[in-house]
């Protein structure tokens, strides 16, 4: 992973960048590695903080059963644990040390609220530990189990700083302009939720199979998850698959750089629909201003959903 990033920092100019980066410490690094790629991520996150002004850092640290890490883990309640106990902790430790130059964290393999809740104690312990902002550290959890995916909606809803009135945030704290979780009013931890395949698959105990086999099993995990978000209001993510924008999906993480151009493509909206939703919204506004109930757009009636959906493409636009 760190060779990968430093691939990256010495190509950021000639690569098209991402919306968040994830440096990854969880299934991509064997277990006799987690420290030296925990230290070598923690060294080298000033530098991936100045990738680009609108690429955040979102580190992906180990889960609560990675390794020998016991779900009952608490830095509150086990201080004393060893560190080979405490992978999740020590990940935290390292980024949240560094509080201004990440975004938030990615956690893989959550399983149900309560595992959130005790992700977000722990993640709230080292914010005040390290003099960072309370509840500046924002969370997307991966759902790969199928408890995760059965237990999705009380997930998005757990953290205790999930959302609480505050006035809204800048836009510079949003997550980019195509796929902004900001909402007047809320302020998240949670501010998206990711689905994991393969090893939801794994868990099903789904033999000779990949997440790129379609099945209906896979449609339904994808489903559940992507409607669970958005009525939470949090962004639904995919790893690289086809037609998840269909499912509802708002984002997608990418293995190499190279697949960051298309997905940004296939995530944003096409000249056509941009065109579109412009006629929409002009036809839509001309009708109030003359009093009619309705209106159409080349030929086709124009009613409340479609206006709406016109609205919320526009505002994905960057701001000029």
């Amino acid at each position: 992973m760190a060779d990968m990033l430093l691939k990256v920092l010495q190509k950021k100019g000639d690569m098209a960048l991402p919306d968040v980066l994830v440096p990854d410490m969880e299934d991509s690094v064997p277990l006799a590695e987690k420290a030296s790629a925990r230290q070598a991520i923690a060294s080298l996150l000033p530098q991936l903080a100045q990738l680009g002004a609108h690429t955040k850092v979102l580190p992906r640290v180990n889960s609560l059963d990675t390794g020998t890490c016991p779900r009952a883990t608490s830095i509150l309640l086990h201080s004393a644990m060893q560190s080979s106990d405490r992978l999740m902790e020590d990940d935290l430790q390292a980024v949240i040390a560094q509080g201004d130059l990440i975004f938030g964290v990615s956690v893989g393999k959550v399983g149900s609220a309560e595992d959130m809740r005790r992700i977000d104690e722990i993640v709230s312990a080292l914010e005040s530990k390290n003099g960072v902002r309370a509840g500046k550290i924002h969370i997307v959890p991966w759902l790969e189990t199928a408890a995760g995916v059965v237990n999705a909606h009380e997930i998005c809803k757990s953290s205790s700083r999930h959302c609480h009135p505050l006035t809204p945030p800048p836009l510079n704290e949003c997550w980019s302009h195509r796929i902004s979780p900001c909402v007047p009013g809320l302020r998240h931890r949670i501010i998206g939720v990711a689905y994991g395949g393969d090893d939801f698959l794994t868990d099903m105990g789904v033999q000779g199979a990949s997440d790129q086999t379609p099945s209906g099993l896979v449609t339904y995990a994808r489903s559940a998850i992507s409607v669970a978000a958005r009525a939470a209001n949090v962004l639904s993510l995919e790893t690289p698959a086809t037609d998840v924008k269909r499912l509802g999906y708002r984002g997608m993480f990418a293995i190499h750089p190279n697949q960051v151009q298309t997905i940004n493509e296939c995530f944003s909206p096409s000249a056509q629909e941009i065109e579109y939703a412009k006629k929409v919204v002009a036809a839509y506004e001309e009708a109030e201003r003359q009093g009619k109930g309705s209106t159409s757009v080349d030929g086709k009636m124009v009613d409340a959903p479609v206006v709406k959906r016109a609205y919320a493409l526009l505002k994905t636009l960057p701001q000029p």
